[in-house]
């Protein structure tokens, strides 16, 4: 699914403000103080408002959990390597290389 089609013709409208279309895909960061329930609302918030993919990473646990349109959420985590198909075809996010920029001041 792509932009063209859901964005105003009016270019005037497309300027000025916000554009009331909803994104393909959502990507949260979670801070440490974030309940699942309310993470579960937010995901809900957007498959119903036409999100089609939604991550919410969490660097604590270090996992990335994946919403889809009628699919149960999946989490996943190093060494996984994940994509965002069909909306970023070409795209893929390697979870070993996201997280270890957490502890580069270690090294």
């Amino acid at each position: 699914m792509t932009l063209k089609g859901r964005v105003p013709l009016d270019r005037e409208l497309r300027l000025h403000g916000p554009i009331p279309v909803q994104p393909d895909l959502a990507i949260e960061v979670l801070s440490p103080d974030d309940q699942a329930g309310r993470i579960f609302e937010r995901s809900d918030f957007s498959m119903r408002s036409g999100v089609s993919i939604t991550w919410f990473v969490d660097p604590g646990s270090e996992t990335i959990t994946v919403y889809r349109p009628g699919q149960a959420p999946t989490v996943h985590c190093p060494p996984a390597v994940i994509d965002a198909k069909p909306v970023l075809t070409d795209f893929s996010l390697n979870l070993r290389a996201l997280f270890a920029v957490l502890y580069e001041d270690e090294e």
